[in-house]
């Protein structure tokens, strides 16, 4: 009987861990190769319309991941990462970068790994033309203390900031909260804490939970932030190229390497659940076999000594 119910366990197991699994998820990048800040466009097939996943990057070897975006999409999702963004190229300087696709297990986080490809550096990054801007610290919690700096910027240039979402979905609404940041010094250096001095009304923030910078990173975990020339400027928006750099909110984890579990082909399933029963079954009948017999075969008379 322990052989049947151990028997038993075992076809359960096979089969349970399976029985959600489904086959037909794709993901591509296009162009899979070239330079990390050329514009890329993922597309992603066979999905469950409604599903929550997660578009991860990483280094080739899985050591590091870091999120890129999440949504509910159809059937089919088609997802653009902007030419000139260097913020994956820091991260991953590897030639290889794996581009993962990842299912929600109902509780927002990833859990089961959908679908990857892989994008190859094979050109060098384009570098930046004009001014680069930088944010002090470049991550932590949406109260942080945040500094905008900068450097290559017309002396005496007037400096619009824009916060806003790394990456902006179609129909998401609205690019972030636009702000004057100030002026740029003689020799084309900037300074600048009014995202984190300034409420989201345009008057000095009561605390740094009011911020412009802390209203907006609570909304966004990847928040650009963008220098840009004034519009109260001259020459306007011609004056200098944009700058941008990105501030991460926390640290968003993928699965740990091989702790996500592989979607299985259905049909696969199946196999494995007829398997697991067949086995049950063929256990439970014999050892019903073995009782039966036991209890139809007579017993020895004692012998006479």
């Amino acid at each position: 009987m322990r052989t049947v119910l151990a028997l038993l366990v075992l076809g359960a197991a096979l089969a349970g861990p399976w029985s959600v699994q489904a086959k037909g998820v794709s993901l591509a990048v296009t162009p899979a190769s070239g330079a990390c800040t050329d514009q890329l466009a993922v597309h992603a097939s066979g999905l469950q319309p409604g599903v929550e996943v997660y578009l991860f990057a990483s280094s080739a070897s899985g050591a590091d991941r870091e999120l890129i975006t999440f949504a509910s999409p159809s059937t089919n999702w088609d997802f653009e990462i902007p030419s000139g963004v260097r913020y994956l190229c820091d991260e991953f300087a590897d030639p290889a970068m794996d581009i993962t696709l990842w299912l929600s297990d109902g509780s927002n986080a990833p859990r089961t790994l959908l679908a990857s490809t892989t994008f190859m550096r094979t050109a060098p990054d384009a570098v930046a033309a004009g001014p680069v801007i930088a944010v002090t610290p470049p991550a932590g919690p949406c109260n942080t203390p945040a500094v905008i700096t900068g450097r290559g910027f017309p002396p005496g240039a007037s400096i619009d900031l824009a916060v806003g979402p790394l990456f902006t979905l179609p129909g998401s609404g609205g690019g972030g909260i636009g702000m004057h940041g100030g002026t740029a010094a003689a020799d084309g250096s900037f300074e600048s804490t009014v995202l984190v001095t300034t409420g989201g009304d345009g008057r000095p923030a009561a605390s740094p939970s009011e911020s412009v910078f802390a209203i907006e990173c609570s909304r966004v975990a990847r928040m650009r932030i963008m220098a840009s020339p004034s519009r109260s400027a001259a020459s306007g928006y011609s004056s200098f190229n944009s700058a941008t750099t990105v501030f991460r909110r926390g640290v968003i984890a993928a699965p740990a390497v091989g702790t996500g579990t592989k979607r299985r082909d259905t049909s696969e399933t199946r196999w494995l659940l007829a398997g697991g029963i067949a086995v049950s079954a063929a256990a439970a009948v014999g050892a019903a076999w073995v009782r039966y017999s036991a209890e139809r075969r007579p017993a020895h008379p004692s012998r006479n000594r």
